[in-house]
């Protein structure tokens, strides 16, 4: 043999079928024997198939095995993106990226008022701006809390 057929190709290929014309497009699947179980099974692989001008059902694939075109009645809803416009979400919807965004962000809300929170205690204020930064602070936090309402600051 000139190729081992079973070999996994570096890009898609398109395998067609000519299937009865009963058949919406939809409810088709190309699938494989997936020999690596035991006993074998079938099983999809491109459910966002198209008909040709010919009448031939396609799909894509990125090995040769046995193919078929099956009947698939029990997709599930993270099958059903052939359209580009589902692929440009990150959660396959507008409300699921919403929610994720909107989870990001409370997130980052949340971490950044703990750490203002922590920047009232000492502890934390060393920790924060370093020992002399700390006594930077301090002395600064003196020279304010020590100067008279209307008087000059720098004269002290």
């Amino acid at each position: 043999s000139l190729a081992d057929l079973t070999a996994n190709l570096e890009g898609n290929v398109e395998i067609c079928f000519q299937v009865p014309d009963s058949r919406k497009e939809e409810d088709l699947c190309l699938g494989f024997l997936d020999e690596s179980l035991q006993p074998p099974e079938w099983k999809c692989e491109d459910y966002c198939l198209h008909q040709t001008e010919s009448g031939f059902i396609c799909g894509e694939t990125d090995h040769f095995t046995n193919f078929a075109i099956l009947l698939e009645n029990g997709r599930t809803g993270s099958e059903d993106n052939c359209n580009s416009f589902s692929a440009d979400w990150v959660t396959h919807s507008a409300r699921g990226d919403l929610i994720l965004i909107l989870v990001c962000f409370a997130v980052v809300l949340a971490i950044s008022i703990f750490i203002w929170f922590l920047s009232f205690f000492a502890p934390c204020k060393k920790l924060m701006f370093g020992k002399e930064g700390y006594r930077i602070v301090r002395a600064r936090a003196h020279v304010i809390k020590n100067t008279p309402a209307g008087g000059d600051k720098h004269s002290i």
